[in-house]
């Protein structure tokens, strides 16, 4: 009677449980397993039909386990117990940073940890960060260090979580083909030329006070045509190199 109060009776056990049910002389529970099973029959069968329609391709993401995570991550263990991310070894095209390996959270990434352009890298490690697409940082980590991401040439979108209080010195330097950042609000420290050369982005949403940002942090972004700010005055060389700077 819970299970089915629950709705959590599997759908290859309905009939040894009816049988059984039906043994037991319960026609009032009868009644009730031969209306969920029906019912649960026709939802099935509705959304077969609508995924043949659609010809969607149904995905259900898991959680990566401590090892995967450990074989995917290089990272060191800081004084206060949190995690530094130092290098990633996965050669996926839209990368999650997480917050958490195993139960040690995740409170920065390191500097160069992303670059292609790191000193000591073969080539295939420098072919894997090249093709990072997307970028998302999970909520909890607070900086990004120093070329962080830097001459990552293929990366377009980076998704930044509230979380981020500080993007260091020229961390996503030449990012080329980089078309949207996603800024959290609260962002107190963007360091000097952190998006210079980044060539394909179109507009930014800075929602930091403008003034404390260095000159430079957008430069030589030449198609970079809108950027809403949310306070202060903006440094004189801010733009510097983009459609914005006149």
């Amino acid at each position: 009677r819970l299970m089915l109060e629950w709705e959590v009776i599997p759908a290859d056990e309905a009939d040894i449980i009816l049988e059984e049910i039906l043994n037991s002389g319960d026609g009032e529970l009868v009644a009730a397993l031969l209306r969920y099973k029906e019912e649960h029959n026709q939802a099935e069968s509705a959304l077969d039909e609508w995924d043949d329609d659609l010809s969607l391709d149904w995905e259900i993401a898991e959680e990566k386990s401590e090892e995967e995570l450990k074989r995917e991550w290089g990272f060191k263990e800081n004084s206060d117990g949190t995690l530094s991310i130092l290098r990633y070894y996965g050669s996926e095209e839209k990368v999650e940073v997480p917050s958490k390996i195993g139960e040690r959270v995740v409170n920065d990434i390191a500097a160069e940890a992303f670059s292609p352009k790191r000193y000591g890298l073969g080539l295939k490690s420098i072919a894997k960060l090249k093709n990072i697409r997307q970028i998302t940082i999970a909520d909890g980590i607070t900086q990004i260090g120093r070329y962080a991401f830097a001459y990552c040439e293929n990366l377009t979108e980076v998704i930044l979580p509230e979380s981020v209080l500080a993007i260091d010195d020229y961390a996503f330097y030449g990012c080329k083909k980089l078309k949207r950042i996603q800024m959290a609000q609260l962002i107190e420290q963007i360091g000097r030329n952190a998006f210079a050369g980044c060539s394909g982005l179109t507009s930014v949403n800075i929602l930091c006070d403008v003034g404390l940002l260095p000159e430079g942090a957008f430069a030589d972004c030449p198609n970079l045509t809108e950027a809403t700010v949310a306070a202060g005055s903006i440094p004189a060389r801010l733009f510097e190199g983009s459609a914005l700077a006149s």
